[in-house]
């Protein structure tokens, strides 16, 4: 995934946006698809999304019903016993209640990868 640019604007998004050019322009098979994943979609440079032919896809952070499936299905996965309230509090925390943004699938694999580190 691309990473905001440091503040002398040298960062590491700039060095994967080269990368991905210099790959574009060696590929010349127009049956190749390449995906592509960055939680800053709206970083990517206008020159390279301008050789993207098909387009950029979004996929949206899951809903609260979605995210209640993957916490309990990585509970589930880690043996953690979770009450009904404190399930529902893990959804709501998860949504961007209360953090500025809401957790990817990912995200909420990894809070819980550290339940399961607390619990143990």
């Amino acid at each position: 995934s691309m990473e905001k640019n440091s503040a002398d604007g040298s960062g590491k998004s700039r060095r994967v946006s080269q990368e991905l050019h210099d790959v574009l322009d060696a590929l010349k098979n127009p049956r190749l698809i390449i995906i592509c994943t960055t939680n800053y979609a709206m970083e990517i440079g206008k020159e390279l999304k301008q050789r993207i032919r098909r387009g950029c896809y979004e996929i949206s952070l899951p809903d609260e019903l979605t995210r209640k499936k993957i916490i309990s299905t990585y509970l589930k996965k880690e043996e953690i016993l979770c009450s009904d309230d404190n399930l529902n509090y893990l959804v709501a925390v998860t949504g961007g209640y209360i953090s500025s943004r809401g957790f990817s699938g990912r995200d909420l694999k990894d809070l819980v990868s550290e339940i399961a580190v607390i619990v143990l």
